[in-house]
């Protein structure tokens, strides 16, 4: 044990930050996020204990939360280096919030409620998912992504369980470590039935839910046949500004041709591979429209899903968006990053505009308060620029009928709303993404791995296209079929599985961050009352 104070609360702090970031992607080593969590609630309570004044547990409590924001999204600073900066800070300033209340409470009323933490922490995260500065890449429960038999439970909870599985977990470690610090005694039984109860019983539920939808059952099993294009074209170099559009048009249906089958039904390209700058109200001006149109025509049976970027103009003042443009005199547009999709018997292109757009480069959260904040850009990928976005959710059906989710990029994080898909009747969810901003870092493998967690949230198949890797296919239970490797042009097919069946997440959404922010609206004004005892 170091016995000076302030270095053991320092080792705490870094401690829980390295044991944070080891346990997140690509690494992987999951049961450290019980151990970071348990470190930093060790700190609290050393530094509370040792009435010391709050901002020496400010202190500590920053320094651990900064290192483990900079270590797990340090591949921010390819894309953005303002926009990282401001990444790190803002989540640290968030994340210790619920640090901070805990313990300014646990001094008032000198009794901690752990449970009351575990709300705080959730809630906070529940914030984060719904709010205009929503990030939720850090949620807790997202540390489990690359361990899906672990977490098949996930369809009842969605990742809001898994936050509050470390969370209990953690709570209990402490709790049997501050036992053998008072009593001197390993408590054998403690231990056994906390590890039961934390621990192993969410394993066994996971591993019973696995065997009974891997018995046999009297099931008809349709699927469609789908084409996936990774293009790998350099965002830097080629995408905006060194390949016409028209080019990479070409390409990519090159690659296309290569794999498509009489029995294909879908080819999806990833996120604004349409470079054209697509006039929704003329959209055959696009030769790249033209051409793919050509190709459906072409193709009986076969429906194409593709990135664009798009713009629409006004022209009376009632449709005028608050995030619309001025063109010139009364005529605004907006912009937007868009998925566009045709099957060979369908008139026209439909079209979705997507809308949970990344905060700092493709809409500014609460502009008219943080007109500063313009200057800050976080380029997690796509089409940069405030950008219009539509309301909720649409899906695409194909000539048979199955509907298709077009999942636009940063989407594929939100788990309540990728379930809006799924609840309007997609049988297949299908992710288009560029991941090409931020080179050969952990940042595009965690977002492959998210995906898993949309599939076992939903019972859906995922069919993801990434410009530059990762693309590939990951079936229902979160497993991955096919990968493709980073920095490869690569054409990918798999018969994926048409799913009907509607889970308990699809239809509650995140219910435990609900519940965890009403617990702690209704017990506030209680323990704010309560008197130090």
């Amino acid at each position: 044990m170091v016995k000076n104070n302030y270095l053991r609360w320092l080792l705490y702090s870094i401690g829980g930050a390295l044991s944070f970031a080891l346990a997140w992607i690509p690494f992987n080593i999951t049961p450290l996020i019980v151990v970071s969590f348990f470190l930093f609630l060790l700190l609290e309570q050393e530094v509370r204990q040792a009435k010391k004044h709050w901002f020496q547990y400010f202190l500590f409590i920053t320094i651990g939360s900064f290192t483990f924001n900079f270590l797990t999204t340090y591949w921010i600073w390819n894309a953005s280096p303002g926009g990282a900066v401001f990444a790190w800070l803002f989540d640290t300033f968030l994340m210790i919030i619920p640090f901070l209340v805990f313990y300014f409470v646990n001094k008032k009323t000198g009794i901690p409620n752990y449970l009351f933490f575990i709300a705080l922490w959730i809630s906070m995260e529940l914030l984060h998912t719904n709010w205009q500065f929503a990030y939720p890449w850090l949620i807790v429960g997202n540390v489990f992504s690359a361990w899906p038999k672990l977490i098949q439970w996930y369809e009842y909870t969605g990742v809001f369980g898994g936050s509050f599985w470390v969370l209990i977990t953690s709570v209990a470690s402490l709790k049997l470590y501050n036992y053998y610090i008072q009593f001197k005694i390993i408590p054998v039984k403690k231990i056994f039935n906390q590890l039961f109860i934390y621990l192993l019983a969410p394993l066994f539920v996971s591993f019973y839910i696995l065997s009974d939808r891997h018995a046999p059952k009297k099931v008809l099993n349709h699927y469609s046949e789908i084409t996936i294009i990774q293009p790998n074209i350099d965002p830097y170099k080629d995408k905006f500004g060194g390949l016409t559009p028209l080019a990479q048009t070409e390409k990519m249906l090159a690659m296309a041709q290569t794999k498509i089958t009489p029995e294909s039904h879908l080819i999806i390209f990833p996120e604004t591979a349409i470079q054209d700058d697509i006039d929704e109200l003329n959209i055959y001006n696009s030769n790249s429209i033209n051409l793919l149109d050509t190709f459906t025509q072409n193709h009986a049976g076969l429906s194409v899903l593709t990135g664009a970027s798009s713009y629409k103009f006004y022209f009376t003042e009632k449709d005028v968006t608050p995030t619309a443009r001025l063109y010139q005199t009364n005529l605004y547009y907006d912009y937007f990053n868009t998925a566009i999709f045709k099957n060979s018997m369908a008139p026209k292109w439909e079209i979705y505009h997507k809308s949970k757009l990344v905060p700092g480069v493709e809409n500014m959260p609460y502009v008219n308060v943080f007109s500063f904040l313009k200057n800050f850009v976080i380029d997690l990928g796509g089409t940069s620029g405030g950008l219009g976005r539509d309301k909720e959710p649409t899906n695409f059906s194909d000539v048979n009928k199955v509907q298709y989710a077009p999942v636009i990029c940063y989407e594929s994080v939100f788990g309540e709303y990728v379930s809006e898909y799924v609840k309007k009747g997609a049988n297949i969810i299908c992710v288009i993404t560029n991941d090409g901003w931020w080179g050969n870092t952990p940042g595009y493998k965690q977002h492959f791995e998210y995906a898993k967690l949309r599939a076992i949230e939903n019972r859906r198949y995922v069919a993801r296209s990434a410009n530059t890797g990762i693309s590939g296919f990951i079936d229902d239970e979160g497993n991955s079929l096919q990968q493709t490797k980073w920095d490869e042009a690569i054409v990918i097919n798999e018969k994926v599985k048409i799913n009907t069946e509607i889970t308990f997440y699809t239809k509650h959404g995140d219910f435990i961050g609900y519940m965890a922010a009403f617990y702690l609206l209704f017990n506030l004004p209680m323990i704010f009352g309560r008197r130090r005892m």
